[in-house]
């Protein structure tokens, strides 16, 4: 694909709270990068972005913006993967403030499945609650959960077919802690589905120190007790790595 003519807005407080629209070079991308404040366990580290130093906590969502339905990250590639279906008991940990996954996932799963769009922000859920009352969705649960903690996710156990972190790993600070939650929620042979970035687009995506490749993200499961099942490229920026629990 030939990449031309990217733009992308910049919504949050403070010094970001207006919008900024900048040309760049990537065809029809509009990136929706929304910059958040510390949240009460100051759980991420400082940057540098446009000459000022602010502390964030940055979630990404792409959405591709022509006929073609195509994204900077594809779910349904990956909701292919690991056989998305009717009936299904699915959660996005770290859902980010457009649901980007949650709002394709609840299609896939239909009226008799469940998604769970979970996040620390509370006011990223009230984004999500906004969109499922105005799209009429019956299958979405938002929910507040510290993913980070033991029992932080107020969902059953054993309970999800699916749980993906999708640009969140890098985020955290209890990385194992995170997917050992995650692998309490999944029933047995259900499905971690973990994206991150694999390299940086411009001055988007995190800074080296703290990318994570496939490997490191595998040692990080087999610690938390999952088995890898599959690694692929996500995208020209993403990587997906899967893991099952036995």
């Amino acid at each position: 694909m030939v990449l031309s003519k990217f733009r992308f807005h910049f919504l949050g407080r403070g010094k970001f709270g207006h919008q900024r629209r900048q040309p760049a070079d990537v065809q029809a991308y509009w990136l929706d990068f929304n910059f958040r404040g510390h949240d009460a366990h100051n759980r991420h580290d400082a940057r540098i972005f446009n000459g000022h130093y602010r502390p964030f906590i940055c979630s990404l969502s792409f959405k591709y913006m022509t006929s073609g339905g195509m994204s900077l990250i594809d779910p349904h590639k990956i909701f292919d993967e690991i056989g998305l279906a009717t009936g299904m008991r699915v959660a996005d940990l770290g859902c980010g403030r457009t649901g980007h996954f949650v709002f394709l996932a609840a299609r896939a799963v239909g009226t008799t499945g469940v998604v769970y769009a979970a996040d620390i922000m509370k006011d990223v859920l009230e984004n999500i609650k906004s969109r499922v009352r105005s799209e009429g969705y019956e299958n979405i649960q938002p929910i507040w959960s510290d993913i980070e903690k033991p029992g932080g996710m107020p969902v059953p156990e054993k309970s999800l077919d699916a749980c993906f972190m999708v640009n969140v790993v890098f985020q955290l600070k209890n990385r194992v802690g995170a997917l050992k939650e995650a692998g309490r929620l999944l029933k047995e042979g259900g499905f971690l589905v973990i994206v991150d970035w694999a390299k940086k687009i411009g001055p988007l995506g995190p800074a080296p120190e703290i990318m994570l490749s496939p490997e490191m993200v595998a040692s990080l499961a087999t610690e938390a007790g999952l088995a890898e099942v599959k690694n692929f490229s996500a995208g020209d920026y993403h990587f997906c790595s899967i893991f099952k629990k036995a």
